[in-house]
């Protein structure tokens, strides 16, 4: 009997021991899925941006339609002003992934800000005139960011002495 009690007694020595043994595998373990997530989420990215890429790299139809629309000079018909406002929008929805992905941690803080892709397309006219009509379509908090991060590049530019289009809300602009 008394063996039982001395055994029941220890029993909270042996589960602390355990748990001190187990938790820092489980930390570990813990740590390197962690690690192995950013890392598929990073792949994941680059895939989805590669797509893209490569269809301005193998088109020169699209290669020129987003030249020229990026271009405020730029000459485009009805048909070339809706396949660069679709580059535009996946553009920017891409730039969403990446902003939300920050977000919720799974890529590492400032890498939306580092490649502002979606920068500088809103900066021209088209995409200025673009974002303005369309920005409500997107989460609050990433219009906010690119409202923000437009502005801030705006007084950039003026520092330097160069003049970035500014939006008036007109939609004939395009």
């Amino acid at each position: 009997m008394q063996l039982l009690v001395r055994l029941a007694s220890a029993r909270p020595i042996f589960v602390r021991m355990w748990t001190d043994l187990l938790m820092p595998i489980l930390l570990i373990q813990t740590r390197q899925n962690t690690l192995e997530l950013n890392r598929a989420e990073s792949n994941a990215t680059q895939t989805a941006a590669s797509v893209f890429r490569m269809a301005i790299v193998n088109s020169k139809d699209v290669a020129r339609v987003a030249i020229a629309g990026m271009t405020d000079e730029g000459e485009l018909d009805r048909i070339d002003v809706l396949r660069f406002l679709t580059l535009v929008d996946e553009i920017t929805w891409f730039s969403v992934l990446i902003w939300q992905r920050q977000r919720i941690g799974l890529i590492p803080r400032g890498q939306w800000e580092r490649n502002y892709s979606v920068l500088g397309i809103l900066l021209t006219r088209r995409g200025a005139v673009w974002w303005d009509q369309n920005k409500a379509s997107f989460p609050p908090g990433f219009a906010e960011d690119v409202d923000n991060a437009i502005a801030a590049q705006q007084i950039r530019t003026l520092s330097l002495g160069i003049t970035r289009y500014q939006p008036s809300g007109d939609s004939a602009a395009m």
